[in-house]
């Protein structure tokens, strides 16, 4: 069994995430997301390393999306954007290919519909996050890159009630960084600092 780091966003709570707390069973539909544009990038120990053959998961509309079905036995989906750069592919993305990505798990309920990934809780990190102004007086606010804090937490919070707190440092509760256990997958490889 592998311990893996899952960023849940708190917008994805609100509308279809499901309470949880620290030894619950989940089942959450994964992404692999670019890792500098989430929350203005600054992840390193984070990111996870995920291997494996492509699969075309397609759904009831007839759309689909790529998947890589990791070494380990579960199921990560790529987003459609992302183009393949990386040397190591055997593949640039041909279904049955293998290709290794490095990126954030993420919890991605919209967009295509794939299978869910199961696991179990072991640990439940709240993500704060720091934004600035994108231009001197701008309402528009974007993401400081690595300025983030993270609490020890036993239950998912309530997001609708969180959504846009701030707290003193002006740090926005965005999301969790959940620990999951993953039957069957291989411990995460250790990664070297950023």
């Amino acid at each position: 069994m592998g311990s893996w780091q899952v960023f849940y966003a708190g917008r994805q709570a609100q509308c279809c995430g499901t309470a949880f707390s620290v030894g619950d069973e989940v089942k959450w539909p994964l992404l692999l997301a670019d890792a500098d544009e989430l929350l203005g990038g600054g992840w390193c120990e984070e990111l996870s390393k995920v291997v494996g053959p492509v699969e075309r998961v397609r759904d009831e509309d007839g759309g689909a999306i790529d998947a890589i079905r990791s070494e380990e036995g579960f199921l990560v989906a790529l987003p459609e954007e992302r183009v393949p750069e990386d040397p190591v592919d055997e593949s640039p993305r041909e279904e049955g290919g293998w290709i290794r990505r490095v990126g954030m798990l993420t919890v991605e309920w919209h967009g295509a519909e794939w299978p869910l990934s199961a696991g179990t809780v072991r640990a439940i990190r709240l993500v704060n996050q720091r934004y600035t102004a994108t231009a001197p007086g701008s309402r528009t606010r974007e993401p400081m890159p690595g300025e983030r804090s993270m609490r020890s937490a036993d239950t998912w919070p309530n997001w609708s009630e969180l959504a846009g707190t701030r707290t003193p440092e002006d740090l926005v509760e965005t999301g969790a960084l959940v620990t999951i256990d993953i039957p069957g997958a291989t411990p995460r490889e250790p990664r070297d600092p950023c």
